[in-house]
């Protein structure tokens, strides 16, 4: 009789410890999801910025491009211009 009781209270302190091991470990893991949910906003913010500074480099890049190209066929027209004199 005291064999069975010994072993039932082996097997529950067993389970006991598992199952502590076990809420340790999704505590820790429920932590760690919680951090990163906190950090989704933020991420999402730096996002919109950045898409924000994307867009104002594309328009930049267009308007430099532009501005580029205009003044290459002024130089151009100009040198036509030193040439033919």
């Amino acid at each position: 009789m005291y064999s069975k009781e010994r072993m039932a209270r082996l097997s529950a302190q067993q389970e006991a410890s598992i199952l502590k091991d076990q809420l340790s470990r999704l505590e820790k893991l429920n932590e760690d999801l919680e951090r990163e949910v906190k950090t989704i906003p933020a991420l999402a913010e730096s996002n919109e910025i950045l898409k924000a500074d994307l867009t104002q480099l594309r328009q930049r890049y267009k308007e430099d491009k532009t501005l580029m190209q205009s003044q290459i066929r002024s130089m151009e027209v100009n040198t036509r211009d030193v040439e033919g004199m």
